[in-house]
Formats: structure tokens, sequence, C-alpha cells
């Protein structure tokens, strides 16, 4: 029963806190985090993606 309580914390706790990347146009042609992989932002235009849960060892 604690397992089971224990799994719902922290399953509310990083919903509760999605993470949020800014992203940019990479040279690929895909957009990708502009953080991550240091690209530069456009000053008129701002795309964003709510990620549900912390990254992963990105």
């Amino acid at each position: 029963m604690v397992g089971v309580a224990l799994s719902m914390t922290v399953f509310l706790y990083k919903s509760m806190h999605p993470v949020v990347a800014s992203l940019s146009l990479h040279e690929d042609k895909m957009l990708k985090s502009a953080e991550y992989y240091r690209l530069k932002s456009c000053r008129h235009i701002s795309v964003v993606r709510f990620d549900g849960a912390h990254p992963q060892g990105h």
C-alpha cells in the first residue's frame, strides 16, 4: 500500500511541474530545444513545448 501511495505522489508531482521548452529551427529543419542545442531564438515569434514529465537523461 505504501508503494502505491508513493508512486501516485511521484506521478502527481511530475505532472504538476511540466517542463517548458523554447524551440528553434535546427539545421536539419526540425524544431528542437533552443537551450539544449544552443540555437538562436527569433525575437518576433516564440514556439514553446510543454512536456508532461521531466526529461530522462536528455
